[in-house]
């Protein structure tokens, strides 16, 4: 498991915020991909905060799959945490496509 990104670690960072409670935030982290294999590439991401601590990677065949792959995980993700969370007050948390 790679290790869990932080702010000076990601390539990429957005803030949510819980619905119930906006002045609580969750972090959602995007890393570097990186190779593993010859044709299997990784991409971390971390989603954090409000009792989340997610620390995974998607696998793609390359480091620009692996990059398009982890929006929309990272947006099933959250979907699976059930934890209700906006993004600058709105429920489109800006991941997968409307």
């Amino acid at each position: 498991m790679p290790e869990k990104l932080t702010k000076d670690t990601a390539i990429a960072h957005r803030v949510l915020e819980l619905k119930e409670n906006p002045s609580e935030k969750v972090d959602v982290f995007i890393g570097n991909p990186f190779q593993l294999g010859k044709d299997e590439w990784a991409c971390p991401y971390r989603i954090v905060g409000g009792g989340i601590d997610l620390n995974l990677q998607i696998i793609g065949v390359d480091s620009v799959q692996a990059l398009q792959l982890v929006f929309p995980i990272i947006d099933s993700a959250i979907i699976g945490t059930n934890v209700s969370l906006l993004w600058d007050g709105e429920e489109y948390l800006g991941f997968a496509p409307k």
